[in-house]
């Protein structure tokens, strides 16, 4: 008989200290310090996993980099939030290149769906209205490519911007905000229930 039982095998944070040696030539005036390890970027204090996860915990989970900062410092690592806010955008830097990729694909497909919705953005004192945009297509393995761009406004451009003069199908509501890449020569508009 077989039974299935799952358990937690918490993570853990390393800390890992390189000693490199250094050596000076026998006449003194030379000193050469082996290499470190690489990095993600010059003089970075965590490595490319924990940076993953704290983009992945931000943006997939919806935790809070104050309450990421709670968690690590219970497992012994000193970082505050605006340390992790310096990793995040650091990292988004870092993967645009994947981003920009990802929105090329998507707009080369046959099919594409695309929505905007509403995003709060805090300003001095207040806050207001900006867009979040999601376009999705489906590779050859059928896995769905889903991108979101951020906007200020709600006008045409993002379309524009990701969608350009691509041929297809594009699957939107009537918003007339898709018009300018759903035109004769573009992309047929194709409506969604």
């Amino acid at each position: 008989a077989m039974s299935e039982l799952f358990e937690l095998i918490p993570a853990m944070v390393e800390r890992q200290l390189h000693v490199r040696e250094r050596l000076r030539c026998k006449c003194g005036e030379g000193i050469v310090t082996a290499d470190g390890p690489d990095k993600v970027f010059d003089k970075a204090r965590f490595g490319p996993t924990f940076m993953a996860q704290v983009a992945v915990s931000k943006c997939a989970d919806s935790l809070p980099l104050y309450r990421q900062a709670k968690a690590y410092r219970r497992a012994g690592v000193q970082v505050n939030d605006s340390t992790l806010g310096d990793i995040f955008h650091r990292t988004a830097q870092i993967v645009e290149p994947l981003y920009e990729r990802l929105l090329h694909l998507i707009a080369e497909k046959e099919i594409v769906l695309a929505d905007e919705t509403t995003q709060r953005v805090q300003e001095k004192g207040k806050t207001r209205t900006a867009w979040l945009w999601s376009f999705i297509g489906r590779d050859e393995a059928e896995r769905e490519l889903i991108a979101y761009v951020f906007s200020r406004s709600r006008s045409g451009e993002t379309p524009v911007e990701v969608l350009g003069e691509t041929k297809g199908k594009l699957v939107a509501d009537a918003y007339s905000g898709y018009n300018k890449v759903t035109t004769p020569g573009g992309r047929e508009r194709a409506g969604c229930l």
